[in-house]
């Protein structure tokens, strides 16, 4: 995918970047990357099963790294050392310990360090922040997300890694959730506190086939469900809740939606006092300034990975500064991490503590077997 990203950018005239090694542990995957990159782009990158060789080869400038949370702090900090920007895909760290390296890194080094959050680059989602920056809903007063699977008990994407604590660091809460934490924070604002209840409700995960049968089953060790009451800093009270199990086959779903002094945002419609209805995507297209649309859609792309890869290329140029630096990966992820301390603790934190590392009952353990310092 990074490929076809890369392809989309050069076709929309942004010559800027090159693709000229790929590395995964798995060889054959290497050269299937590579095979595409040379089919779409009319190259061959070099391939590499070890990250250090690729490093000291010196024939990159930057890295984006698509790794399992546990390596990222490792994979990144490495690379920064060796004189190269960073972009991570999020979550930007498995601890709060191990992001705050990276920060450290980044800034000791001089070198770019972005997270490749996704979700607020889509259409829909500047429309909304743009919908709220006119003022229409007044001040945010409550905030409600809530997403409850109806999928039976599967290894999630094919990737079992992700239900161990020691290679993911948290479930759903961290690893959907950062995406969500980090709308709550473009669209409402930092969050002051948090009260979380997390829960493991399925001990085995299974790789379940097009009829239904079952593998043997494989551990889970992490949450798959996590709800919160949120505190914000404007003063707004926000409910959220996700899992990534659930049984019967039914989902149940409340998109992001605020409610504010004069209407609600549900979704990507607003509802205003006086019964007003705006779709928020038309709004957007209608009335935003060209030039917000040219600097968020640059080139006229809308592919939201497309775009923060090209953001991270342009940030290294010096055409632009990244939207979601290590800063703002760090603070979303805060968020999570505090839903699963709160559950540890049966206390309300605070997300400025959580940052601090101030409570650490849940990621202890993985710091200690990461010996990450």
């Amino acid at each position: 995918s990074r490929s076809r990203c890369l392809k989309e950018s050069i076709d929309a005239g942004y010559e800027i970047g090159q693709l000229t090694a790929v590395c995964d542990l798995i060889e054959e995957r290497a050269h299937s990357a590579a095979d595409m990159a040379e089919e779409l782009l009319g190259h061959r990158p070099r391939v590499f099963t070890d990250y250090r060789r690729m490093l000291d080869e010196d024939i990159v400038d930057a890295v984006d790294v698509v790794t399992d949370h546990r390596s990222h702090h490792t994979i990144v900090n490495d690379s920064l050392e060796a004189g190269l920007h960073c972009l991570v895909e999020k979550p930007l760290a498995i601890t709060i310990r191990a992001a705050r390296s990276m920060l450290d890194t980044a800034r000791r080094t001089g070198k770019l360090l972005g997270v490749a959050e996704n979700y607020r680059r889509a259409v829909n989602q500047r429309a909304r922040r743009y919908a709220l920056d006119q003022g229409l809903l007044g001040e945010p007063k409550i905030v409600i997300q809530i997403g409850i699977s109806g999928r039976p008990p599967q290894v999630v994407v094919g990737t079992p890694w992700r239900h161990r604590k020691l290679d993911a660091g948290m479930g759903w809460v961290l690893d959907m959730g950062v995406h969500e934490t980090d709308l709550f924070r473009y669209h409402v604002g930092d969050v002051k506190q948090v009260f979380g209840s997390a829960k493991k409700l399925t001990p085995a995960r299974y790789f379940i086939d097009a009829l239904g049968i079952k593998s043997e089953a494989l551990e889970n060790s992490v949450e798959d469900a996590a709800f919160a009451l949120l505190e914000f800093e404007c003063g707004a009270t926000g409910v959220w809740g996700l899992t990534s199990t659930g049984q019967g086959g039914e989902a149940t779903s409340v998109p992001l939606t605020i409610y504010g002094e004069e209407g609600c945002l549900k979704g990507d419609t607003l509802f205003l006092d006086g019964g007003r209805r705006i779709e928020v995507e038309e709004f957007y297209k209608d009335s935003a300034p060209t030039e917000l649309k040219r600097s968020q859609f640059p080139g006229g792309l809308t592919n939201p990975v497309t775009l923060e890869q090209l953001e991270f290329l342009r940030a290294i140029s010096g055409d632009v500064e990244l939207e979601t630096d290590g800063q703002a990966g760090l603070e979303a992820m805060a968020i999570s991490c505090a839903v699963i301390e709160s559950s540890e603790e049966n206390l309300p934190l605070q997300i400025a503590d959580v940052l601090q590392g101030r409570h650490t009952s849940y990621q202890d353990e993985i710091n200690d077997a990461l010996d990450i310092r």
